[in-house]
Formats: structure tokens, sequence, C-alpha cells
């Protein structure tokens, strides 16, 4: 699988947590989707800022650094929701912040990953695939 395949999953991922987040009726329940974003967020974001950004070279600076700023205000996002998981407008808030999430991925997909197909080769691409799941399994482990 090449690198923008496995990151293109998880994108997914996040959107199908939040999606599912209005929905999350009990506290408990609303600390475990939390849990799950943060937790995976922790993994694929320095997989990211740390293999595909710098692979890119000085093809795209300005959007790798917009994808920099965005992952910081995900985490921001991720800090909110953590905070409101008892208030009862849970539904509206997690709403907002699928819609926040959605344009960060939306944004980067469109930039970043776009200018990974642009300048990497498909094989360079495949390489750090491997790289990124090598590195997944240790940090999971």
């Amino acid at each position: 699988m090449n690198a923008l395949e496995i990151l293109r999953d998880d994108h997914l991922l996040f959107r199908r947590l939040l999606a599912s987040g209005e929905e999350a009726p009990s506290v408990s329940e609303r600390d475990e989707l939390v849990g799950s974003l943060d937790s995976h967020l922790a993994v694929h974001q320095p997989l990211e800022e740390e293999i595909l950004f710098p692979a890119l070279g000085e093809t795209d600076p300005e959007a790798v650094r917009a994808a920099n700023r965005r992952h910081r205000a995900t985490d921001a996002i991720v800090r909110g929701l953590r905070r409101a998981e008892a208030d009862a407008r849970w539904p509206e808030l997690v709403a907002t912040a699928r819609d926040a999430l959605d344009e960060h991925l939306t944004a980067e997909e469109g930039a970043v990953f776009s200018a990974a197909e642009r300048a990497l080769r498909p094989r360079d691409l495949e390489l750090l695939g491997t790289r990124i799941e090598t590195i997944r399994d240790a940090m999971i482990r």
C-alpha cells in the first residue's frame, strides 16, 4: 500500500469516528470516542510530519506549513471535545468538530497529497508506505 492510501484510510477513520460521535449518548461512550480519535491522531500526525512532509522537500513548502498548522488546530479540537464530554450541547459541539476536521482533511488531501502525487514516483510512495507501516507497528506495540 502506498503512503497516500494509508493516510487516506486514516482520514476516513477520523471522519467515521466523528460522524458516529453525535450519537454517543453517555459520557463513557464519548470518552471512548475521544480517546480513540486522540490515540489514532497521535500515531497518524507524526507519520505525516516526519515521513511524508519531509519527502516533499521544497515541492510545496506552504502546503506543508499549512498542514502543520492545521494539525495543531486539530489537537485543540480534540482537547475541546475532551472538555465537553459531559456537556448537554455535545451533538452540536461534535458536529462543529467534525466539520472543522473535515475541512482540514480535505485541504490536506487537496494540497499536500496532490503535491506528493506530482513530486514522488509511485515506487517512492510505496517505499514511504512500507516505512509508515513499519513505524506505525512499532508505535502501536
